[in-house]
């Protein structure tokens, strides 16, 4: 009961038992809200990861080049696979590319590899999310500390097979 009105509020129940059951439709543009607390996106697409060497791809080609994506409210999940056939003629350092969505400036992220190969340094890699656009900075991690990776640290059939979460 609200106040002296005598209005009784009743909560409503979403009900999956219908033909769509088990479903949740959003728009196909999304309906923002400025309510931190409501889902207002949800979004499903593939992009193309892209690995560069100083901003640079001449000459690449690819075995497997594949992204896929899950986006929902803020957070983004783009599973991706780029190894080389030839990692090209271009130097300097390594980024990879053509993320679906631009990092927000103060992202948080994470990133996991299911797969590397070819990389001809020691250390383990990792990502910088750089917070500029659409790329995220490829770094070796090593006991000592965090070494930027460039285009001598991955062979021709050198890549990575993985996932990164940011927002």
């Amino acid at each position: 009961t609200i106040g002296d009105t005598g209005i009784t509020v009743i909560p409503q129940l979403l009900d999956f038992s219908g033909a769509s059951a088990g479903q949740i439709m959003f728009p196909a543009t999304q309906n923002a809200s400025a309510d931190a607390n409501t889902l207002d996106d949800y979004e499903e697409g593939s992009w193309t990861p892209t690995i560069t060497f100083g901003g640079a791809s001449a000459g690449q080609t690819y075995s497997s080049q594949t992204g896929i994506y899950v986006k929902f409210g803020k957070v983004v999940l783009a599973f991706y696979s780029a190894i080389f056939s030839n990692n090209g003629s271009s130097t300097g350092n390594a980024l990879l590319t053509g993320l679906p969505f631009t990092i927000n400036a103060n992202a948080y992220g994470a990133s996991s590899f299911k797969y590397y190969v070819g990389l001809s340094a020691a250390g383990y890699p990792v990502f910088d999310l750089t917070g500029s656009g659409t790329t995220a900075g490829m770094s070796f991690g090593t006991a000592t500390g965090i070494t930027t990776m460039t285009d001598t640290n991955i062979t021709n059939s050198g890549g990575f097979v993985g996932c990164l979460t940011y927002t």
